[in-house]
């Protein structure tokens, strides 16, 4: 929302923005932000234990994430530099992935599904709802 407002404000100085949201990718901030936001670092014991399977099924999918995860290099570098040099740049662009699938694919789905199913599917541990529909992404290294 924050990226539209700002591309309508700005549309009349005739610059251009786009949101560069990329999925998984291998990157040092990536890990940086991995450790800085663990909720556990701030929780008492008692709630972690209330809290395990979130804590369990966050671990897992991150652990995942970064299996899968793509190079900047194949993914965000490409987007960002045609956004900056695209005579018409997109308004939003998805690189890099989600546990194997391309991260547009998934912004699709969220966009096209009903909430309740959507919300369904981030409760479903990410080894096994991608495991279904690909596989090869779930393959021990």
């Amino acid at each position: 929302a924050l990226s539209d407002t700002l591309r309508r404000e700005m549309n009349e100085f005739a610059v251009s923005v786009s949101l560069v949201d990329p999925g998984c990718i291998q990157a040092d901030i990536f890990k940086k932000s991995l450790v800085d936001s663990d909720p556990r670092l701030t929780l008492p014991k008692e709630q972690q234990e209330m809290y395990k399977w979130h804590f369990q099924k966050r671990d897992n999918d991150l652990i995942m994430c970064e299996r899968t995860a793509e190079a900047p290099s194949k993914t965000t570098t490409v987007d960002i530099v045609h956004a900056m040099k695209s005579q018409y740049p997109k308004t939003r662009y998805f690189p890099g992935g989600y546990m194997g699938a391309p991260i547009y694919l998934i912004v699709w789905l969220f966009w096209i599904m009903p909430d309740r199913i959507m919300d369904l599917m981030v409760t479903i541990p990410a080894d096994k709802l991608f495991a279904v529909f690909m596989p090869l992404a779930v393959e021990s290294p």
